[in-house]
C-alpha cells in the first residue's frame, strides 16, 4: 500500500514532495508478551516431538506425564500452539503507515488506526506546495 501510495505521489508531485513511510515496532512490553507466546510455541513443539525421550532420560516423571497428555491430545495442543504463534505474530505487526510531507507528519495509521486516503494526500500536498509557493 505505502508503495502505490508513494509512486503515484511521486508521479504527480516529483521532488516537490518528500514522502517517507516505514514499519515500526510495537511498544516494549508488548514485544515482551509476543516473544514470550513465541517461545512458548517452540517449547511446546518441542516437548510434543521430543519431550518424552528428554524426560525419561533425566528421569523426571512429572515432565513425561505432561507430554504424554500433550501426546494424547496432539490436535488440540499442535491448535494451541499455533494460535500462541499467531497472536505473537499479530502483536508484532503494527501495520504502521507514517507519512511525512518535508519532515512533517500528515497521516499516522499509529494514531487515527486508519490508511491514508490516496485523494486527501494529493490535496494536503498541493496545499503544503502552495503554500511554500
Amino acid at each position: 500500500m505505502f508503495a502505490k501510495v508513494a509512486h503515484s505521489l511521486d508521479r504527480q508531485f516529483g521532488e516537490q514532495v518528500d514522502i517517507n513511510g516505514g514499519l515500526y515496532l510495537p511498544d516494549a512490553h508488548i514485544l515482551y508478551i509476543a516473544q514470550a507466546l513465541s517461545l512458548c510455541f517452540y517449547i511446546g513443539l518441542f516437548l510434543v516431538f521430543l519431550g518424552g525421550p528428554l524426560f525419561r532420560a533425566l528421569n523426571f516423571k512429572k515432565g513425561e506425564e505432561l507430554v504424554e497428555k500433550m501426546q494424547e491430545n496432539q490436535g488440540a495442543t499442535i491448535i494451541g500452539l499455533m494460535m500462541c504463534n499467531m497472536i505473537a505474530g499479530n502483536m508484532l505487526s503494527s501495520g504502521a503507515f507514517e507519512v511525512y510531507f518535508n519532515g512533517q507528519l500528515v497521516h499516522s495509521k499509529l494514531q487515527t488506526g486508519q490508511l491514508p486516503d490516496l485523494n486527501r494526500l494529493q490535496n494536503m500536498a498541493s496545499g503544503f506546495l502552495s503554500r511554500a509557493a
